[in-house]
């Protein structure tokens, strides 16, 4: 009808939108489609409006190889693809920070496990080194405890041997007192002097002579005992009669502190085969310790009994001190002592010790009630062997 008429296409954004919002990556992604002259088609996620021209954005460029530049102020990673039905490109923006997240914290993760590896490193070596150097700080005083024991066992030899040559220098004297003390006894008795008013007199000093005489061989004969080998030997042993002249030995000490020594010896004791001489030096070496530990007007006590068929317990107890737990542990250890400086070597009950070892029994402490310490010897009445 002669009539102009303008027809007018309107393209429905919000299809784009949709389709556009499926490529949102996370709280920061942005999607949007433009044209090749940088105007917006669609609508951004955080950012001006549709058919706005986005300014410093090249677009083919950029659909060639992505990029990273700022918008809006932030650094963000930029990337864009040619749609295939028209000139537009969609346009992907992704915030660089929110991007590298994962990686950051991975990468935050393995630095805080490196640096705790390290300071576990040095911490154990830091721990290891401490343990080396107390390590060998021990050894080294081991090695000077070692070096001060053998030159104290040195001593302690030397001594034995000197004892030994005491032992013999003397016994040649007491031997010829012994003979004189003797011969002048067959006198008196041979002259006709007993009518003498100090007949007697001389008789009594004769026989005092000879007594003591006798009791200074034993010491001399202990003494050479203890110096000798320590090899034992096989004998026939009064185990009553070895600790009745092992209590005579320490005879003085024991009125000088006014000591009372109990004896409780079983009737009908049998024999035992063993070392006389060793045994000796167990029940002195038991005893001096009982007569260190005891006060003034103590008392120790000495029993002896069967234990079985087959063995014999002896049994050394004091009312002293006593001794505690931690020492019991120690108490048979070499050079291992309680007493002061000066007074104990600390090898008499690690001599002991090795002694009933070998003669075949068993040597024990214990606590003595109410009060002091028990020594328990266990022999057998015949050694193993024997």
């Amino acid at each position: 009808g002669n009539k102009m008429w303008i027809l007018r296409a309107t393209i429905d954004s919000d299809v784009f939108e949709k389709l556009v919002r499926t490529a949102y990556i996370g709280k920061t992604g942005n999607a949007y489609i433009i044209n090749p002259q940088g105007v917006l088609q669609t609508k951004p996620r955080f950012f001006q409006g549709i058919l706005e021209r986005k300014e410093g954005l090249d677009i083919k460029a950029l659909a060639q190889a992505g990029s990273v530049m700022e918008v809006e102020g932030e650094n963000s990673i930029l990337m864009a693809m040619r749609l295939e039905t028209k000139d537009w490109y969609l346009v992907l923006e992704q915030d660089l920070e929110q991007e590298m997240e994962p990686f950051l914290k991975k990468k935050g993760v393995a630095f805080a496990l490196t640096f705790a590896g390290l300071i576990l490193v040095l911490v154990g070596i830091v721990i290891v080194s401490r343990q080396m150097v107390w390590e060998l700080i021990r050894r080294e005083r081991d090695r000077a405890q070692i070096d001060a024991n053998l030159v104290q066992s040195s001593k302690l030899a030397a001594l034995g041997k000197l004892a030994a040559g005491i032992a013999h220098e003397i016994n040649n004297p007491l031997s010829v007192i012994l003979e004189k003390a003797g011969w002048m006894k067959d006198l008196l008795e041979e002259e006709d002097i007993s009518n003498s008013k100090n007949f007697q007199e001389l008789l009594s000093s004769v026989n005092k002579i000879e007594e003591h005489v006798e009791r200074a061989r034993k010491v001399t004969h202990r003494l050479l005992g203890f110096a000798r080998k320590m090899e034992p030997v096989d004998e026939e042993v009064d185990l009553i009669r070895i600790m009745e002249d092992t209590i005579s030995f320490l005879e003085v000490e024991t009125k000088f502190k006014n000591i009372q020594v109990h004896r409780e010896y079983a009737p009908n004791l049998p024999m035992i085969r063993s070392d006389s001489s060793q045994l000796q030096q167990v029940f002195l070496n038991i005893l001096e310790n009982a007569v260190d530990a005891v006060s003034t007007n103590g008392n120790i006590w000495v029993i002896i009994g069967a234990d079985d068929n087959n063995s014999v317990r002896i049994e050394i107890a004091d009312d002293g001190p006593g001794i505690s737990d931690l020492e019991k542990k120690k108490v048979f250890d070499p050079f291992y002592t309680t007493k002061p400086v000066g007074n104990g070597t600390g090898l008499g009950l690690s001599v002991s010790y090795s002694i009933v070892k070998k003669l075949g029994g068993d040597i024990r402490v214990k606590d003595n009630k109410p009060k002091g310490a028990l020594f328990e010897i266990v022999l057998p009445l015949r050694r193993l062997g024997v």
